[in-house]
Parts: structure tokens; sequence; C-alpha cells
């Protein structure tokens, strides 16, 4: 019986250390950029000037400080 308990108790813990959570930036006036064509231009075009792609990792402090000031 404890030896069912530390295996599922050990499952449990490796498919947390394996999921990676979604990240995403998002518009300081809150709207959606999917929503509209232009602002998903502007996002992306923001996204590479900063350096700030968020499926390539975590964004550096430079990348944040960049994205802030766009918006």
């Amino acid at each position: 019986m404890l030896a069912l308990g530390v295996i599922a108790t050990l499952s449990v813990h490796f498919g947390c250390v394996t999921s990676k959570p979604e990240m995403a930036w998002v518009r300081t006036d809150g709207q959606r950029i999917v929503d509209d064509p232009a602002l998903l231009q502007q996002g992306k075009t923001d996204i590479a000037f900063c350096h700030a792609n968020l499926d390539a990792g975590a964004a550096d402090e430079a990348a944040r400080q960049c994205m802030a000031q766009k918006g």
C-alpha cells in the first residue's frame, strides 16, 4: 500500500514538472489584439522589435521594459 502511495505521489510531481505554463503579452489598455488585425500586426512588430518572443523562452528585463514602453 505504501509503495502505491509513493508511486502515485511521484507521478503527480513529474507531471507538474513537464507542463509549461502558457505566457502571453497583454496590452495595458486591455484590448485583445486577436480581435483587431491592426493591433495584431502592431503586437507582432513590437515583439520582434523588443526581442520579446515568449515562445523562445522567458523575456529578459530589457525585453520587458521595451514592451512596457510599447504599451
